[in-house]
């Protein structure tokens, strides 16, 4: 039992310690009605015919995407100052959070565009299912360049993976059947 609320506990805090990352996620989403930067990533070029990452891609998602992920560590560090509660993978007295909120929020995003550019290559359209990878390219990429700023364990790594994947099938379900989203993929 000792064992079982020891795992509980570490996949709570790894989902804490994603919170930036989500943050950014959707911050392109909930920024989209904003035209501040509203400008392709890709400057509307193309590769071998086809949009390098689409007009959806924006400096726009990009900026936001990092102040979001930024903001969401900053609070967590806060209240971490406030209560001393160790509710984060990382420790906030041995990692520049500010860095590694930076990192996490442009790592979320240039996952999102790698994994654009790659549906593009394929001729599947923005929006539409790309299994497994619509599910990990953001936490992969905040996985990927958020280690420059933190040694995580990989076993942080694993957890937040498989978590990750796992509560993005189960909230696009729910979007679809509430009718916020055309596909639960």
């Amino acid at each position: 039992m000792e064992l079982f609320i020891t795992i509980l506990i570490f996949i709570g805090k790894s989902i804490y310690t994603t919170i930036p990352a989500i943050g950014a996620n959707v911050a392109p989403i909930l920024m989209k009605k904003i035209n501040f930067l509203n400008y392709p990533m890709d400057f509307n070029k193309t590769f071998r015919g086809q949009p390098i990452l689409g007009d959806h891609k924006t400096f726009r998602g990009l900026f936001f995407g990092v102040v979001y992920s930024m903001v969401f560590i900053s609070i967590q560090y806060f209240v971490y100052k406030k209560t001393n509660l160790q509710l984060t993978v990382y420790d906030f007295d041995k990692v520049n959070f500010l860095f590694l909120g930076f990192l996490m929020g442009f790592g979320v995003i240039f996952g999102d565009a790698v994994k654009s550019f790659f549906k593009r290559r394929v001729n599947i359209k923005p929006g539409s299912s790309f299994m497994p990878w619509d599910q990990l390219d953001c936490v992969l990429g905040g996985l990927l360049l958020g280690r420059i700023a933190w040694d995580y364990p990989i076993a942080y790594a694993i957890t937040t993976i498989a978590t990750t994947f796992i509560l993005h099938i189960i909230i696009r379900h729910i979007a679809y059947y509430l009718g916020l989203c055309e596909s639960r993929w």
